[in-house]
């Protein structure tokens, strides 16, 4: 209930903030309205009828103010003629001026101001300038719009623009003078098969580098010549690059004398489908006191590596006698890891020091898997054989289902014990209705019908046994780069759910003795670069130990490259980089001339990166629609901003006004750019543009603004559902 108010309140945060973004940009318009002597009937943040509205003169009144304004100045005006004359009903046969006129002598303003109920942009309606019927412009008024200068019109459409780009520079000299956090530029992990894993470095020989790729702790100091202050820098150059253009990184490694440099060229993340290194941003050795907070989280994620004995907020100080300043350490002491014996750690705080002996695990093959026409999952395997999927945790949903903590997948729909992967697919697949599920709970089978949900889910986390020797559907290909593999394990048969029992007639109780065996029993093979069989032997699943179960032993030819993959494995501390906070940076000005600087700075580089957006989705295709965010994925990602904290919230709000200033002035018919350019071609060719041509790109600007509200709104609720 807690976290719905919280939701509830930074949401409202959210659209304080909106509303203050809209109610400048349209103060811009009011404001040099005024200035040249331009009529303003109407000041309105959001659209669609008026919930309450305020005009001096008559107060605050519950919608909106127009029809009693126009009445009271009709009545005036009526009281003002003859005894002989006839008294008009209407305000139809008295002009804006006579009207505006009689409000004057009532002391009544001509100027509504007003909050709409649809609170989703604003507008400031002025004499003469009608948005939606362009062709009824010319209103013979003195004070109307269309009868100003080309000038005059010129500074009252761009005032708006200004004014949002105003506001952002002052948004971020508050942020900077206050100061934000962000993630630090350095390299926290690199994707073993990403662009930035096996790159070389320019001057690696003339520095002595050997080792190819970005490495953990790499300090980034610049991004395309730019100074990198935040982690967010080397995504956002990364994600705008231009396609086949390489991304030039300049970065400071320890133990190097010099910055190295770095050309890397981007390739498309199968999963976010936009272009990526293949790099993680750092973490602290500071584990997250926010684990504590669910006890959920304790028993699953603390517990299992024995680590609920710890405090929250404990240091990570040393590993095997050496000391640990942040993540980095601990990837650097997983490079040396020989074997699988226990790895000890001191954590520290304020309170004392405890001593953990971590086991390490075995490294599984990490590949992406793709699961329908957009999604893509990562599966460990090792060669191709996946362990059973199991039960880790249930949420509601899933306990209403009737699964539990501890189950094990055998089915789920007409899939047999299929691997994670497989598993995904089915549940996706069934999305909005309900599938059959058989789990394997206390040597029982349980058969359920669960329900899946329109996200396509259906209330667990899943688990991936590899403690167990029990192997579900082989992984047949995988996806690297752009290509499709071929695994090792596509070349073998066996029933899924089947136990090994023994590789080679040796023995093997979980997936590490499953990879220690095959690397034991090909080790010749590889150092003479040649293929090796080895022997499986597997007894069909069951769900108590039964002894008669028939063995079968099949032979499995494995080639150099599979070898090759096979010994390069390594192994791995159980700490995962989530554990830790994040390695943060303040980015703060030293005084209120360098905010200034910093803030125009900003504002600029803003500006820029909307416009290269738009290039980048329009021409060069390497950023997709579904980035996009409409307005539901802007308030979905503004509250978030706002749940951090009031100057996030800032900061987010800052970057949305310079986002408004980019699309208001893009040369559309219906926004400000679009206006903008009728005006330039009146003054080119020395008469307005013709109603009618103004009316057709006035609709044509609707529809497309209006299909691309649409298109956004359908991706940002299909996100939020995925």
């Amino acid at each position: 209930m807690l976290n719905v108010l919280e939701g509830f309140w930074h949401f409202f945060l959210l659209a304080i903030g909106f509303s203050l973004v809209i109610f400048i940009h349209e103060l811009g318009h009011f404001l040099t309205a005024k200035m040249v002597g331009i009529k303003v009937t109407r000041f309105a943040i959001g659209f669609g009828p008026a919930a309450f509205s305020f005009r001096k003169g008559l107060g605050l009144r519950f919608g909106s103010s127009e029809d009693e304004y126009r009445r009271r100045a009709v009545e005036h005006l009526n009281r003002l003629r003859t005894v002989t004359s006839a008294v008009r009903e209407g305000a139809g046969e008295y002009n804006e001026y006579q009207i505006s006129k009689a409000g004057d002598e009532l002391g009544i303003s001509e100027t509504e101001y007003r909050f709409n109920w649809i609170p989703l942009g604003g507008y400031v309606l002025m004499l003469g300038q009608d948005d939606l019927d362009p062709g009824h412009a010319a209103v013979a008024d003195p004070r109307s719009f269309s009868s100003k200068s080309i000038g005059a019109r010129m500074v009252v459409i761009s005032a708006g623009v200004i004014m949002n780009l105003i506001l952002a520079i002052v948004l971020f000299v508050a942020v900077y003078m206050h100061g934000i956090d962000a993630d630090a530029p350095r390299i926290g992990s690199v994707y073993a098969d990403g662009p930035a894993a096996a790159v070389k470095a320019v001057n690696a020989d003339a520095l002595g580098v050997q080792e190819p790729g970005l490495q953990p702790g790499d300090l980034i100091l610049s991004v395309n010549g730019k100074p990198a202050k935040a982690f967010k820098d080397l995504l956002i150059a990364t994600a705008m690059a231009k396609r086949n253009d390489s991304v030039r990184l300049d970065v400071q490694r320890p133990g190097v004398d010099k910055p190295l440099i770095f050309e890397i060229m981007p390739r498309e993340d199968k999963v976010t489908e936009l272009l990526d290194l293949g790099v993680y941003s750092a973490s602290t050795n500071r584990i997250n006191p926010a684990i504590w907070d669910d006890p959920r989280l304790v028993e699953r994620v603390l517990k299992p590596r024995g680590l609920d004995k710890l405090r929250p907020g404990m240091r990570l100080v040393e590993l095997v006698g050496k000391p640990v300043r942040g993540f980095s350490d601990v990837s650097e002491t997983e490079k040396h890891l020989a074997g699988g014996e226990p790895v000890k750690s001191v954590w520290k705080d304020e309170q004392g020091t405890i001593e953990v002996d971590l086991k390490p695990l075995a490294i599984m093959q990490s590949d992406m898997v793709k699961i329908n026409d957009r999604d893509m999952v990562s599966v460990r395997h090792l060669l191709g054989l996946t362990p059973l999927m199991g039960v880790a945790a249930v949420n509601k949903q899933g306990a209403a289902s009737g699964l539990k903590a501890g189950d094990i997948i055998t089915r789920l729909g007409d899939r047999v014990f299929p691997n994670y992967a497989e598993g995904i697919k089915t549940i996706r697949k069934a999305r909005g209705s309900h599938l059959n599920v058989t789990v394997l709970r206390d040597g029982d089978y349980v058969d359920l019908n669960a329900l899946v949900s329109s996200k396509g889910l259906i209330g667990f986390t899943p688990d991936e046994l590899f403690d167990k020797t029990n192997l579900s559907s082989p992984l047949k290909t995988v996806q690297r780069g752009d290509e499709d593999v071929t695994l090792p394990a596509a070349n073998i048969n066996f029933l899924p759910g089947s136990e090994l029992l023994a590789v080679n007639g040796r023995t093997v109780a979980d997936f590490t003795d499953i990879r220690s065996e095959l690397r034991l029993a090909t080790s010749k093979a590889l150092a003479e670069n040649r293929s090796e069989t080895v022997t499986l032997s597997l007894v069909p699943f069951a769900a108590e130990n039964n002894k008669d179960r028939e063995t079968v032993v099949i032979p499995w030819k494995l080639d150099p490259q599979a070898l090759k993959q096979l010994h390069e494995l390594g192994w791995q501390l159980n700490l995962p980089t989530e554990l830790f906070e994040p390695e943060l940076v303040q980015i703060k000005a030293d005084g209120p001339v360098q905010a200034i600087s910093m803030g125009l700075q900003e504002t600029w580089e803003m500006l820029v990166m909307t416009y290269l957006t738009i290039d980048r989705v329009l021409v060069q295709r390497t950023v997709k629609v579904q980035h996009i965010k409409g307005p539901v994925g802007i308030a979905e990602l503004g509250t978030r901003f706002a749940g951090q904290g009031f100057f996030p919230l800032l900061l987010f709000l800052a970057m949305i006004s310079v986002n408004l200033a980019v699309i208001n002035f893009l040369p559309i018919p219906i926004v400000d750019g679009g206006v903008f350019v009728f005006l330039l071609i009146e003054k080119i060719k020395g008469s307005p543009v013709s109603p009618v041509v103004q009316n057709a790109a006035t609709m044509i600007g609707l529809l497309l603004i209006g299909t691309v509200v649409l298109v956004t709104f359908y991706n940002d609720v299909a996100n939020l559902l995925h």
